[in-house]
C-alpha cells in the first residue's frame, strides 16, 4: 500500500516521470543513477533550491487540501475526496499555476531559512482555502462524468490515468481562441 501511495504522489505532482528522479537526485540528465547529495546545495537562485521549494509547495497544496476535506461536514460527504486529495491539489495548482510558480520563483531568490518556507506555506494555504470549494466541485464533476462514461466505481476511477487526464483537461484554464483571419 505504501508503494501505491508513493506512486500516486509521483503521478500527481510529477507528471513528467523523470522530474521525480531528478528532484531527489536519483537520476542524472541522461538517466544515469547518481545517488547522493544534490550537487548545487540550497543556495538562492540555484536549481536545487527552486526544486526543493516546488516540492514544499506541492506538499503544502496536498496538506491544505486534506485539511479542507477534514473540515467537510457531514462526514459522509468527504467520501471520495479523501482519496482524491492529490487530484484536488492538482486542480488548484493548474488553476493557480502562474501565481504559484511566481511565488516559488520569488522564494527561491532568498536564502533558505525557515521563515521563507513558512511564508510560502502560509500563502499556499490561503490560496487553497480560497479555491478549495471550486476545486471540490470540479473534482466531483470530473468523477461523475468519468463514472457516467466508463462505469466502475470511485476507487477504480481515482487510480485510472484517464481520470487524471480528465481532471487535467477540466482544470486547465481555457485558452483564448485565436482570431480567425478575415476574408478579403
Amino acid at each position: 500500500m505504501r508503494e501505491s501511495c508513493h506512486a500516486a504522489s509521483r503521478r500527481e505532482f510529477f507528471r513528467q516521470g523523470d522530474d521525480y528522479y531528478r528532484a531527489f537526485n536519483l537520476r542524472g540528465p541522461d538517466g544515469d543513477w547518481q545517488s547522493g547529495p544534490l550537487p548545487d546545495g540550497f543556495k538562492p537562485e540555484e536549481p536545487a533550491n527552486q526544486r526543493a521549494l516546488e516540492i514544499l509547495a506541492a506538499r503544502s497544496l496536498e496538506e491544505s487540501c486534506r485539511l479542507g476535506i477534514a473540515g467537510i461536514q457531514p462526514k459522509q460527504e468527504r467520501g471520495s475526496l479523501r482519496k482524491g486529495a492529490y487530484d484536488l491539489a492538482r486542480i488548484i495548482y493548474l488553476k493557480q499555476q502562474a501565481k504559484l510558480d511566481r511565488l516559488v520563483a520569488e522564494a527561491a531568490k532568498h536564502e533558505r531559512k525557515a521563515d521563507v518556507s513558512r511564508k510560502l506555506n502560509d500563502v499556499i494555504s490561503g490560496i487553497v482555502k480560497t479555491f478549495f470549494d471550486d476545486a471540490r466541485k470540479l473534482f466531483q464533476q470530473a468523477l461523475k462524468d468519468y463514472l457516467d462514461k466508463e462505469g466502475g466505481n470511485e476507487d477504480a476511477a481515482l487510480k485510472n490515468t484517464e481520470f487524471a487526464k480528465k481532471v487535467d483537461v477540466l482544470a486547465r484554464p481555457a485558452q483564448p481562441r485565436a482570431a480567425s483571419p478575415e476574408r478579403t
